[in-house]
């Protein structure tokens, strides 16, 4: 599966409007670092103890739902367009 993520970033990486701003680039950045975050999540997985378990998934919860939000905004643009206008 993050090998999946690592190859979708190679089209936005080359999308010229994220490739020739700063931001886009962070953008990229950002998303690259992630991709290989969750791959080596997915590694060490097998070596969370059973009596960490719950505490390992109460720290990575809130990054989860911070995913989920960040998603379902690029889901949604006209709903993130608004929200700027509103605020």
């Amino acid at each position: 599966m993050g090998r999946n993520r690592v190859t979708a970033l190679r089209s936005p990486a080359s999308d010229p409007s994220l490739r020739l701003a700063e931001p886009g680039r962070a953008l990229v950045r950002w998303l690259s670092v992630r991709a290989l975050d969750t791959e080596a999540g997915e590694r060490l997985l097998p070596a969370v103890p059973p009596h960490c378990a719950v505490t390992v998934a109460d720290l990575a919860q809130p990054y989860a739902e911070e995913w989920e939000r960040f998603a379902r905004e690029l889901s949604c643009p006209q709903e993130q367009e608004d929200a700027q206008r509103a605020g």
